[in-house]
């Protein structure tokens, strides 16, 4: 049989036993292994093809991934711009603000002006931003540093456990290590904010004296004591890239990598180690190394805890 008339027979089992002609149309499995493997085949789809065909393949799985209004057709992007702005406006706002130094420092240089301003300005600048504030865009950037951090871990072929790439990817992205790119490259001086937000700023950036660039140190100040904003303006930043670029993912990744550079492939070439996530008093997430031995047990244990609690089970039928 083939088609939606073939048989359910894993890859490499054969029928032993009775009417080979008979259909087996049903397997017996349990729900997560079903989520799993719906998860590894979008996967498989995003490693070996591109976005846009990742998400026809989401959309006939009948996935709800791409938002649709009037007369089906794709929902725009919305404005950034606060109503009384316009492109003169925005245009003299940034030669006055000297945002044309973010772009030499990050190596790109914007299309549309508003999208990097809109990264930089906190709700606290009130009434002389020209853009909203970089909420939205600090969400569309945390979504696509996950998205492209991990399958260059996985590229690396050094991480194969989910539970080590998911550490080592929170690692990488620990917000400290966020607000250092910034003030390393005294991106944070651009922030548009009240006076009280930039006297934090200045006063954390001068308290860690981050050096210099080249520094590759693991071990950073604790993350409980970022200020926020600087972690969501880097996020925001991101996200600013990918729409100035019509989401294109090269084009950010080349952006963002080289910021990274200097420590993520510090911490992938340690491939003894394994990562642990704990927390400290203040509930933030921190990092531990494990030893191989000690870190495959509890891998294992964990496996025999999962199996355990495994009691739903699924019948899936062709």
């Amino acid at each position: 049989y083939e088609g939606k008339k073939a048989n359910w027979t894993p890859p490499g089992y054969t029928i032993i036993n009775g009417n080979l002609s008979e259909r087996y149309t049903t397997q017996e499995t349990t729900w997560n292994a079903i989520a799993d493997m719906a998860e590894a085949l979008i996967g498989a789809f995003l490693v070996s093809t591109d976005y846009i065909t990742t998400i026809k393949f989401m959309d006939w799985l009948g996935l709800d991934v791409i938002p649709q209004y009037e007369q089906n057709s794709v929902m725009e992007i919305p404005s950034i711009l606060q109503r009384n702005s316009t492109n003169d406006l925005v245009r003299q706002f940034y030669d006055e603000k000297l945002f044309n130094e973010i772009e030499k420092e990050i190596r790109y240089d914007f299309t549309n002006k508003a999208y990097l301003i809109t990264a930089f300005t906190h709700s606290t600048y009130g009434k002389k931003a020209v853009t909203k504030d970089y909420k939205r865009l600090k969400f569309v950037g945390n979504a696509l540093l996950e998205y492209l951090i991990v399958p260059y871990i996985l590229l690396t072929k050094k991480f194969t456990t989910s539970g080590n790439i998911t550490c080592l990817r929170k690692d990488i992205l620990n917000k400290s290590r966020l607000a250092k790119i910034l003030v390393d490259h005294h991106l944070h001086t651009k922030i548009l904010c009240d006076h009280t937000e930039s006297k934090i700023l200045s006063s954390y950036a001068d308290e860690k004296n981050f050096s210099t660039k080249e520094n590759v140190s693991v071990e950073l100040p604790n993350s409980s004591k970022v200020p926020k904003i600087l972690p969501d303006v880097f996020k925001a930043l991101v996200g600013a890239i990918s729409l100035d670029t019509n989401q294109s993912l090269k084009t950010v990744w080349d952006v963002i990598f080289p910021l990274f550079q200097p420590f993520i492939d510090h911490i992938i070439e340690h491939t003894n180690i394994h990562l642990k996530q704990s927390s400290n008093n203040q509930s933030e997430k921190i990092i531990e190394c494990k030893s191989d031995e000690s870190s495959d047990k509890l891998q294992n244990d964990s496996n025999k805890e999962v199996t355990k609690g495994v009691k739903k089970k699924a019948n899936i039928t062709t």
